[in-house]
C-alpha cells in the first residue's frame, strides 16, 4: 500500500503569519530605477533585490561545483606563483584589492577560500593576454558609483562574517597608535608572503598593531 507524504507546513500563527506578509513586500524603486526592493519586518533599510526561492536552490549547488573545480582542483595545480611586485599593473591591483577581501572576511575557511579564488584569476590574467584585456576593457567602461555599497547594502553585508568597515577599523587603530607609519601599518598588513596573511589575519586589528609595535 502506497502513502502519500504529507507536505510539511511551517507552524505559525495566523495572526502573525498576516502581519509577517504585510510588513514583508516586493516594491519597485521609489527613485524610478530598474530593479525591485525587498521590504523586511524590523529591518532598517530596505533590501535591493528579491531572491527567488528557485534561483537559491540552484545556486547551491552550482556553488559547490564551482568552489571544487576553481578553488580546490585548478588552484592545486598551478606550477609556480609571480611575486605580486612584479606583477602587470591590472594583476597587481587586483591582487591587492583580493588581499583587503582576505583581510575583512572573519572565517578563516573564507579566507582560504578567496586566496585560491586570487590564484587563480591572478594566475590566468598575468599568463594569458587576451582574458587579461578583455577585462581591462570591462574593467574600464563601468561606472563605479552604481557598484559602491550604500549604507543599506553594509547593513545587510554586516550580516555575512565580513568586516565591512575595515578601512575604519584602520584609522581607529593608527589614531590609538600614533607612532605606527601608515606604509608600515599597510605593509605589515599587506605581507607578501600571502599565507602568512591569512594565518595573521585571524588575529583582530588592534592585537596585530600591538604585536608590531613589539617588534
Amino acid at each position: 500500500m502506497w502513502f502519500k507524504r504529507k507536505q510539511k507546513v511551517r507552524e505559525c500563527i495566523p495572526e502573525i503569519r498576516k502581519e509577517l506578509d504585510d510588513a514583508r513586500y516586493v516594491s519597485y524603486r521609489k527613485d524610478g530605477a530598474k530593479g525591485r526592493e525587498l521590504h523586511i519586518v524590523g529591518s532598517k533599510y530596505p533590501m535591493k533585490g528579491n531572491p527567488n526561492p528557485i534561483g537559491l536552490k540552484a545556486i547551491g549547488p552550482l556553488k559547490s561545483l564551482f568552489d571544487k573545480i576553481l578553488q580546490s582542483r585548478i588552484s592545486a595545480i598551478i606550477p609556480h606563483e609571480i611575486n605580486q611586485d612584479k606583477l602587470t599593473p591590472i594583476c597587481k591591483e587586483l591582487a591587492r584589492v583580493f588581499d583587503l577581501l582576505i583581510e575583512a572576511e572573519s572565517l578563516y575557511g573564507m579566507k582560504q577560500r578567496w586566496l585560491n579564488y586570487k590564484r587563480v584569476m591572478i594566475f590566468f590574467l598575468e599568463n594569458d593576454l587576451a582574458y587579461r584585456y578583455r577585462m581591462q576593457w570591462m574593467l574600464q567602461r563601468m561606472n563605479l558609483k552604481k557598484i559602491a555599497l550604500d549604507d543599506g547594502d553594509k547593513y545587510y553585508f554586516r550580516a555575512k562574517n565580513f568586516r565591512v568597515d575595515l578601512e575604519d577599523e584602520w584609522k581607529e587603530t593608527l589614531k590609538k597608535y600614533p607612532k605606527l607609519d601608515v606604509e608600515a601599518f599597510k605593509k605589515y598588513i599587506w605581507p607578501g608572503d600571502v599565507p602568512e596573511e591569512v594565518s595573521r589575519s585571524k588575529v583582530p586589528m588592534i592585537k596585530l598593531a600591538e604585536e608590531f609595535i613589539k617588534l
